[in-house]
């Protein structure tokens, strides 16, 4: 059959060249503005936001009727305040509830550069829930979308209670088929900003994607398969200090749509970056998110997250059974478990927390009242690990980036409290304030524990921790206790910056005596410094010149004044390199090594035969008792030079004078010993001086009498003794006048 010819053909044909003709032509025949202002007058009566176009508006009806405007603005509820705005804005209208209905049903919005100013009040709604709620079957004004494109999209997120404020730029958001059980779907692309207060502070490249159903009826929006990706893109801003940022995240979610919440479903976030030095990455599993009648719950979270940098690393392990709360306020978990382990090259510390859990605003964390048991060790106690148990409060607010506890417990078994605060997790500032009963580390101490005390001399000190350190507190310890030695009520305020640390002031009761004066050690140039002001009083110097200058030769008590400076990475180093002075006066004590008084009764034994110079080994059973003891030492490149040394005894008095090498450890001095006259057993030498020569290791010397000087002394003053005196003038004798007249008469 030949169309050409066919009537109904040819009817169709010209029907279907009519309508194109009038669907063509019909825009130019619709009133723009018209159009417009009836649109506005009906968003007006249906929301109370008032809708402005400052631009061109056109009325296209292929592929189906719609409304093309520029410039459009959109109020709040309350007809002034804007709401969203947008370059360019399509809405798309359905036809059939247009003709069959009278109504404006919405089933496409498309906008370009479109933002929106989104802020959630004081009630916990937000400012768009009243466009999502449902105006029933007659309403003049649907939302039936099919269809929704955001270009270049910009949110600005402002909590009015909290003050927080969050601004996202450049997004690209299409929603497709909401409805359709099987093809629903939701992108995202595009370079996300987060801003605050006006100022960009991190830029990513966001992707992703997700199965998209909304399901009338119930009133919901469920995403399935959400994946995200966000890469960050340059530099974040100086205040985060973030780069090489990447997250990810996958789950499942359902919200309410009326008003549009999260109502539950299953989330897993993994982020890695770095920030500063540090390496940051943090995993979230969520398996269980349930929002119910106002109240969130989440099930089995757990929390991982590991920090790394070049000295040191944080691990946190965090899980909480079951977490709960309103939506708008806090969550509480009533059992939370929390492990910390800090660890570095030296040392390590191993933190588990059982608490109840509070989280605000998501930001704010609270340990309201933990239980807390742990460890800590060091390279230099490698015998076992110090064991501590804590409870207490503790916060952490990632918002202003601080950390604070408030402790009382043990540790070791000993009484102790203290409070630890962080600030700024970039550069981090420390508060410290610690008072502990007693401290023994005896028992983690091999060399100690088995009864040997020696110093390493060349093991380097680590200060590389010191480097970034900003810290300051204050520290009482009542009892320090190592081996023998006994520290007792250590009181100190540090300070910890720029590479160096001060103990101001710094007090003890230290080797029997009062300690009080302040150190300083410098780490932040090539070699590391130190400078010590003490003032030692009523002291027993026995442990004190053992741990000083590696000798037990001297014992008694009294005072003793050091400012001390020194540098180097080991303690020979330091030794060699001191510099400065010290005082020391003591009472009623003893020097091991020599018996003065039995040498000087040898000497005036022997001091007739003069047989020579005699070399004697230390013995250090032999010991000089004295009544007073004092001297200086003047300390230059590690050499201690004493001039003044006074002891006085019962039988004698000893001065003298020389060096001591501290780096090498090593003795060249001379001491004169000279008797009391009112010792007779000793009056051979009275008025002598004994010369005795000390040299060779500080720790065990040797003495040398000087006999040959001695003699010397000896001869001289006998030959004083033997030089003849002058002979005396004779006087003639008076003779008495009573015997002369006999003297004659006898003649």
């Amino acid at each position: 059959m030949d169309l050409r010819h066919s009537r109904p053909f040819r009817i169709t044909l010209l029907l279907v060249f009519a309508l194109t003709l009038l669907l063509g032509i019909g825009p130019y025949f619709f009133d723009a503005e018209y159009a417009r202002n009836e649109l506005r007058a009906l968003i007006f009566r249906e929301t109370g936001r008032m809708l402005t176009i400052q631009g061109d508006t056109h009325v296209v009806l292929l592929p189906s009727p719609a409304l093309i405007a520029e410039g459009v603005t959109l109020s709040e509820t309350d007809a002034s305040t804007r709401f969203a705005r947008a370059d360019r804005v399509r809405i798309d209208l359905s036809p059939w509830a247009l003709l069959r209905r009278h109504q404006v049903s919405i089933t496409r919005l498309e906008a370009e550069r479109p933002e929106l100013s989104i802020r959630r009040i004081g009630n916990g709604r937000y400012n768009f829930d009243d466009l999502l709620s449902s105006r029933g079957a007659h309403a003049e004004l649907r939302f039936d979308l099919q269809a929704l494109s955001f270009r270049e999209a910009r949110f600005d997120y402002v909590d009015t209670t909290s003050g927080d404020s969050l601004t996202l730029n450049q997004l690209n958001v299409t929603v497709d088929r909401p409805t359709d059980p099987k093809e629903g779907a939701l992108t995202l692309s595009g370079d996300l900003v987060l801003a605050q207060g006006g100022r960009p502070q991190w830029r990513t490249h966001t992707e992703a994607g997700a199965a998209l159903r909304y399901v009338a009826a119930e009133r919901r929006l469920y995403v399935a398969g959400l994946t995200l990706s966000m890469t960050q893109q340059g530099k974040s801003a100086d205040s985060l200090a973030v780069t090489h940022a990447q997250l990810d995240a996958t789950g499942e979610l359902v919200y309410g749509w009326e008003p549009l919440r999260l109502n539950g479903g299953s989330l897993k976030v993994k982020a890695v970056g770095t920030r500063e030095r540090q390496a940051w990455q943090w995993n979230l599993d969520a398996p269980r998110i349930d929002f119910r009648n106002g109240v969130a719950r989440l099930n089995d979270l757990k929390f991982a997250l590991d920090i790394r940098s070049p000295q040191s690393r944080i691990e946190a392990e965090l899980d909480v059974p079951a977490l709960a709360g309103t939506q708008r306020g806090s969550l509480r978990a009533d059992a939370a478990k929390l492990d910390v382990k800090l660890s570095s090259p030296d040392q390590t510390f191993t933190l588990n927390f059982a608490s109840p859990l509070e989280l605000h605003q998501g930001t704010l964390a609270r340990l309201p009242n933990y239980r807390l048991t742990g460890t800590y060790t060091n390279k230099g106690l490698p015998r076992g690990a110090i064991p501590f148990e804590l409870s207490g409060e503790a916060s952490l607010d990632l918002q202003q980036e601080t950390i604070a506890l408030d402790n009382r417990g043990t540790l070791d078994g000993a009484e102790f409290a203290t409070r630890f605060g962080v600030r700024n997790f970039v550069r981090p500032s420390y508060r410290l304030d610690l008072d502990l009963a007693r401290l023994d580390l005896t028992p983690y101490l091999p060399a100690v524990a088995e009864g040997a005390k020696a110093v390493d001399t060349e093991t380097p000190f680590e200060f590389g921790w010191l480097q970034q350190m900003d810290a300051q507190g204050q520290l009482h310890i009542g009892e320090f206790v190592v081996n023998n030695l006994h520290l007792e009520n250590i009181a100190l305020d540090f300070q910890a910056n720029d590479g160096k640390v001060r103990l101001d002031p710094l007090s003890a009761h230290i080797y029997g005596g009062e300690l009080s004066g302040q150190m300083e050690i410098d780490a932040s140039g090539d070699v590391p410094s130190f400078h010590v002001r003490q003032l030692l009083s009523d002291v027993n110097v026995n442990p004190l010149m053992n741990d000083l200058l590696a000798t037990t030769r001297f014992e008694g008590r009294g005072q003793l004044d050091l400012d001390v400076s020194a540098s180097g990475s080991r303690l020979s180093e330091i030794r060699a390199s001191a510099n400065g002075r010290a005082r020391m006066s003591l009472a009623r004590g003893l020097i091991r090594g020599m018996d003065l008084e039995a040498l000087l009764r040898t000497a005036n034994q022997q001091i007739r035969l003069m047989n020579g110079e005699q070399v004697s080994p230390a013995d250090m059973k032999a010991s000089t008792h004295f009544s007073e003891l004092h001297a200086s030492l003047a300390i230059k490149d590690g050499i201690a030079s004493n001039r003044d040394l006074y002891v006085g005894t019962g039988l004698l008095r000893l001065d003298g004078g020389g060096q001591i090498d501290l780096g090498r450890g090593s003795i060249d001095y001379t001491m004169r010993a000279s008797a009391n006259p009112r010792v007779p057993e000793l009056r051979d030498i009275v008025g002598l001086t004994v010369p005795i020569r000390l040299t060779g290791s500080l720790a065990s010397p040797e003495y040398r009498v000087d006999y040959t000087a001695l003699r010397e002394q000896l001869e001289a003053r006998q030959k004083a003794a033997a030089k003849p005196a002058a002979p005396a003038r004779a006087k003639p004798v008076p003779t008495p006048p009573a015997a002369r007249p006999a003297a004659k008469k006898q003649q």
